[in-house]
């Protein structure tokens, strides 16, 4: 229509001419935002990989942690940051989110390295590392104790001790005796660090009647009344001698003295009495004023002296057929054993004048 500005065409408009190449502009971007964002998405798994199955530490070191029953997360996490093990804490809050239950961490005493990964270290925890303890045969509740107390099983060694003589733990076990001594197995055993000392010996003097069963129900010589003097004679028989060979005969000549009502003079129960193991005893210590003095009461004494092997045991309830009375040490792990006090004078005398008869050392 003539006097009007003619209408220019969309490919002519200013708005048009701009719009595609901002919109090229815009993909541009998104696609250089996308790609920092994978690449960032790819760097931080690399690192987060590293921080799980990478060493924990530049330096070369060892540390020990013990983790006791009832430890929260929290508290062996801090353990773990405190000796240099765990720089980065949530990756292993990490491990713990992702297993669950089934990755629940346990007690133990855990020997670690800074080589190891953290979940090297998480798997470890969730094994567990229970402490070891092994009551050798001859070792008395005290020795035990003492060797509890230095595994870091028990911060008192008193503690065990003290339960071995609650009169409600042996009743329990109908031990009639003024402790639990005798009656723990001598095995190795596991422990998980935090366990009480009540339940240590629970666990040990279980095993033992366990083990010992079938021959609590054994035939015994007449002059043993009781399964109890069975394990009372054992405990001596195991003290006097590591002699395998010569149980029996050290078990005949204490069912004779008992059978002609003599005393038994053994040596080891003086020795359990005075915690002396190691020197000579003198004349002053056969005299020691106590129910367990073999010198001066006759019979048994009240209760075993040590814990006591299976040969022992077998020892007691099957003595050597015998005349034998006495019998010394030799010097060379076996002994001379006599009918007459007469005959025995004279193999003291002989086996002193050369020096063969000190007392063994504490086994």
């Amino acid at each position: 229509m003539s006097g009007e500005t003619p209408q220019q065409s969309c490919s002519e408009c200013p708005e048009d001419r701009g719009s595609r190449p901002r919109s090229g502009r815009r993909w541009l971007v998104l696609l250089l935002v996308m790609a920092s964002v994978a690449a960032v998405g790819a760097g931080g798994g690399y690192w987060f990989r590293r921080l799980l199955e990478g060493p924990v530490s530049s330096r070369n070191f060892e540390a020990t942690v013990v983790v006791i029953r009832g430890s929260s997360h929290h508290s062996i996490v801090e353990q773990l940051r405190a000796v240099g093990l765990l720089p980065h804490p949530f990756v292993f809050d990490y491990l713990a989110w992702q297993r669950g239950k089934a990755g629940s961490l346990r007690p133990g005493r855990y020997q670690l390295r800074s080589t190891m990964s953290v979940r090297q270290i998480y798997d470890a925890m969730v094994r567990g590392a229970p402490i070891r303890i092994t009551a050798p045969e001859g070792w008395t509740i005290r020795l035990i104790a003492q060797r509890l107390a230095e595994e870091g099983l028990l911060t008192q060694a008193d503690s065990f001790t003290s339960a071995a003589c609650d009169a409600h733990f042996l009743a329990r076990h109908g031990i009639k005796a003024p402790s639990a001594e005798g009656y723990v197995l001598p095995e190795t055993y596991f422990f998980d660090p935090g366990v009480g000392a009540g339940e240590i010996l629970e666990t040990m003097v279980a095993s033992f009647e366990r083990h010992y069963a079938a021959s609590a129900n054994r035939a015994r010589p007449a002059v043993l009344t009781s399964w109890h003097q069975v394990v009372t004679l054992a405990s001596l028989i195991e003290r006097e001698t590591s002699n395998e060979a010569e149980k029996p005969l050290i078990a005949s000549v204490y069912c004779n003295r008992l059978r002609r009502g003599m005393t038994l003079d053994c040596d080891a129960t003086i020795c359990y009495v005075l915690s002396k193991w190691r020197e000579p005893l003198t004349a002053a210590d056969l005299r020691t004023d106590s129910p367990y003095n073999t010198y001066v009461h006759k019979g048994l004494p009240p209760g075993p002296i040590a814990c006591v092997g299976g040969s022992s045991i077998d020892a007691s309830l099957s003595p050597a057929q015998t005349d034998f009375l006495y019998y010394c040490s030799k010097g060379d792990n076996t002994h001379y054993f006599s009918k007459t006090l007469a005959e025995h004078n004279r193999a003291v005398e002989k086996f002193l004048r050369k020096g063969l008869t000190e007392k063994p050392p504490e086994r």
